[in-house]
């Protein structure tokens, strides 16, 4: 499923203007990567939890050009699934 088809789906289901419906899912991600550029976590209950977190910097190896490379220190998104999205995926009783 693709951004497109998702926002399709609930403006389908909410009887909203897809417009409308691609206006507030920006600014739900804009949000989020706001907040996790700025170090904050996000938590959305029954759904999950986002953080950021900084991998540091270590040494690589370039396997086409058969060297080491030096990889910079980086902060990667992380999704950390709720208990009850894991029971609901996995058709489990919630908890």
């Amino acid at each position: 499923m693709t951004k497109a088809d998702l926002i399709q789906k609930v403006a389908h289901e909410t009887g909203i203007e897809r417009v409308d419906v691609h206006q507030v899912f920006e600014a739900c991600l804009a949000s989020i990567k706001t907040a996790l550029g700025e170090g904050e976590t996000l938590y959305i209950r029954g759904f999950g939890t986002f953080q950021a977190r900084k991998r540091s910097a270590k040494v690589g190896y370039n396997f086409k050009q058969k060297s080491s490379i030096q990889l910079q220190e980086r902060v990667i998104p992380h999704f950390k699934p709720s208990r009850i999205f894991q029971a609901e995926l996995n058709g489990l009783p919630l908890p």
